[in-house]
């Protein structure tokens, strides 16, 4: 009752740290990290003051002023790879959940860990799928408390190097292998959670996966390869073009033992 009581209130009430830095607004979107970027139509939060940033507060310090079940929808674009404090994004998470309305969407955009973008100076933390298993449901209770509101991972969103898909389908290797064992394949991915401010414990779920090589340009899965595409074939294919009598050798081999 009190989730739909949160619903359905037009306008939040001031917490006691917005009276403190003046504020008088209840924004419904807001944006954490905002820059000089602000997604338009959210209310942007940055540690630095800028044209775009509507209240300049340090996350990792200090609380959200915003109520309980006030906000519905949470953004931030590569800022949470860069959070350093002891203990974080600990106190970050939990003041998403805490502010977020039930049904709320949060979307975090980092770097994927696997690419040479998250190794950039300055980045603290260099996020993947594991770490949001963690978050969500593997030690939900660390990361948010023992208190309800939880975090239900609907859907990832993969911004991948331009023209990969074509390439690991020329030469057989599906997406889920490169995106698990090879380097590079995605620049960085965004992560689309609903809050459930009724659960204690996080659902085990496996996500939507979105493939583009732009944010919201999603790629629809190329073509099975064709056999004359396959790993063997185009090694094959370069051998004889360029070492022919190895190439030779290397059938008669082949047949031999056939």
């Amino acid at each position: 009752m009190a989730v739909a009581a949160a619903e359905a209130a037009p306008r939040a009430p001031r917490t006691k740290f917005a009276r403190k830095v003046g504020m008088d607004v209840s924004p419904s979107r807001i944006e954490l990290g905002c820059g000089d970027h602000k997604r338009e139509g959210f209310f942007g939060i940055d540690i630095a003051p800028g044209s775009a940033v509507d209240l300049v507060l340090d996350v990792e310090k200090e609380p959200l002023p915003f109520a309980d079940d006030s906000v519905e929808y949470i953004y931030s674009s590569h800022t949470f790879e860069h959070l350093e404090r002891p203990g974080s994004p600990i106190p970050t998470l939990r003041e998403i959940v805490r502010v977020a309305r039930h049904g709320a969407t949060v979307e975090i955009w980092t770097p994927y860990g696997k690419s040479n973008d998250a190794l950039l100076l300055g980045h603290r933390n260099f996020y993947t799928e594991t770490h949001w298993q963690h978050i969500c449901f593997l030690y939900d209770e660390f990361y948010l408390g023992k208190g309800p509101g939880r975090f239900v991972w609907e859907k990832s969103q993969y911004v991948l190097t331009h023209g990969c898909m074509e390439e690991l389908a020329r030469v057989g290797i599906t997406i889920d292998f490169a995106l698990k064992y090879m380097y590079n394949v995605a620049l960085e991915f965004g992560v689309f959670l609903k809050v459930d401010k009724t659960l204690t414990k996080g659902p085990s779920t496996v996500p939507a996966r979105e493939l583009g090589y732009a944010r919201g340009q999603l790629l629809q899965a190329p073509a099975a390869p064709r056999p004359e595409d396959d790993l063997r074939s185009i090694l094959s294919r370069d051998l004889k073009k360029h070492f022919p009598r190895i190439h030779a050798l290397a059938r008669s081999a082949y047949r031999a033992v056939k």
